[in-house]
């Protein structure tokens, strides 16, 4: 071999540890951050749905009728900051919802339905439902 030659391998050989040494510290910087990305809570999406807690589906479509209502009501809420205090099945003395008016006549009739209790910018919404009544009780 001669001089020429070597330097030419010599030279190659340089060129090959500093790629290889590239690689290495791409895919160290790439596993960082996707440990990061993984990790990281301030990552995690945050929810667009009010908090229904442990409530069923069945449950979940009752107390979005109250849900639509404080959201129509112009109270500047917003879905994330409902959260479901309560749900509580109820048979209600008459169809009032316990929640009589004045001046207005119910019919004496034992109403089953729910409660609803909301929270939202620190006040709480107490609803009565149902079938497709619901009331504001205030």
């Amino acid at each position: 071999m001669n001089k020429g030659s070597m330097y030419v391998v010599g030279f190659m050989g340089v060129i090959l540890l500093l790629v290889v040494g590239i690689l290495l510290i791409m895919q160290n910087d790439y596993k960082d951050q996707t440990t990061n990305l993984n990790t990281s809570p301030s990552q995690e999406p945050k929810s667009t749905n009010p908090d229904y807690g442990d409530l069923t589906e069945e449950h979940t479509r009752i107390v979005d009728q109250a849900i639509g209502e404080l959201l129509n009501s112009g109270k500047g809420v917003t879905p994330p900051m409902i959260t479901v205090l309560s749900f509580t099945p109820t048979d209600f003395p008459d169809s009032s919802l316990g929640c009589p008016q004045p001046d207005a006549m119910y019919a004496q009739v034992i109403t089953p339905g729910y409660q609803v209790i909301l929270a939202a910018n620190g006040s709480e919404y107490d609803y009565r439902v149902a079938g497709e009544q619901l009331v504001l009780c205030k």
